[in-house]
C-alpha cells in the first residue's frame, strides 16, 4: 500500500509508522527497500508512507518515476494499492487513476457522511480520465445501524 496523499498523509497515523521518509523521497531519487518498504503489523501488507512534505505533489505523481515505481511494485507484490486524496478536492487522484500501471479505482464512500451528489461528481470526474472503476466501498457503517442486517452485513436499501 502506498500512501499517494503527499497533502494530507494519514497511513503511517493509522499503522503507526515513521513518515521521515516515503513516497516524495523515492520519488526524488533515494530508495533503500529495507528503510522505505515498511511493515503495517498487518501479516503481508507492507507500506510505503507518503514521506516529507513537498510543494508539487502533482508534479511527482504524474511523473516517470512514479510510473516506474508502480511497474516495479507490480513486478513485486500481488496487490498494490495507492491511498490517494479524495477525488473531488485535487487532482491528484484524477491524475493517479490514469497512470498506465494504475489496473483500477475503488471509490471509498463514508456511510451516512458522502452525499449522491458528491458520489457521482466523483465518478463523473474519474469517467472523464477513463479511470476504470471496479466499484464502491463503503466505509464507516455503524453496527447494528439503520443499514445493518441480522448478520451484520452492510447493504443500502
Amino acid at each position: 500500500m502506498i500512501d499517494t496523499d503527499l497533502r494530507k498523509p494519514a497511513l503511517h497515523t493509522l499503522f503507526n509508522l515513521r513518515n521521515d521518509r516515503g513516497l516524495t523521497n523515492i520519488l526524488a531519487g533515494s530508495f533503500e527497500k529495507s528503510r522505505d518498504i515498511q511493515p503495517s503489523g498487518i501479516s503481508n501488507l507492507y507500506l510505503i508512507t507518503a514521506g516529507s512534505a513537498v510543494e508539487n505533489p502533482l508534479e511527482l505523481l504524474s511523473s516517470k518515476r512514479m510510473e516506474t515505481l508502480l511497474r516495479a511494485a507490480k513486478a513485486g507484490y500481488d496487490y498494490v494499492i495507492l491511498d490517494s486524496p479524495p477525488v473531488t478536492t485535487v487532482a491528484d487522484a484524477l491524475t493517479l487513476s490514469s497512470l498506465t500501471e494504475v489496473d483500477g479505482v475503488m471509490l471509498v464512500v463514508r456511510a451516512e457522511n458522502t452525499s449522491q451528489t458528491a458520489c457521482l461528481k466523483a465518478k463523473s470526474l474519474l469517467e472523464t480520465v477513463n479511470a476504470n472503476v471496479l466499484g464502491v466501498i463503503l466505509n464507516d457503517i455503524k453496527p447494528n445501524g439503520k443499514h445493518m442486517n441480522l448478520y451484520n452485513y452492510a447493504y443500502t436499501p
